[in-house]
């Protein structure tokens, strides 16, 4: 199971906000998400989870939103 969130908040799919989750074989996932919309901040989180039977694991990233360009920053 993998989940997102964006400003501490569940995602829920959208227009504005659109997830694709592609399997790439019997253990591996490729998540991607597109946030359609303007954000209400310059710096918003954006949370990835995942978890299944043996365990789970967790990414943030930051992204600073300016005038049509973005830039992500991760740790």
């Amino acid at each position: 199971m993998l989940q997102w969130l964006v400003d501490g908040q569940q995602v829920n799919q959208s227009n504005n906000i659109i997830v694709l989750n592609e399997p790439l074989n019997s253990t591996y996932l490729r998540s991607i998400i597109t946030v359609n919309e303007p954000q209400t901040k310059h710096l918003s989180s954006l949370f990835c989870f995942s978890f299944n039977s043996v365990g789970s694991a967790g990414k943030q990233f930051w992204v600073d939103c300016q005038e049509n360009s973005a830039v992500l920053y991760f740790r």
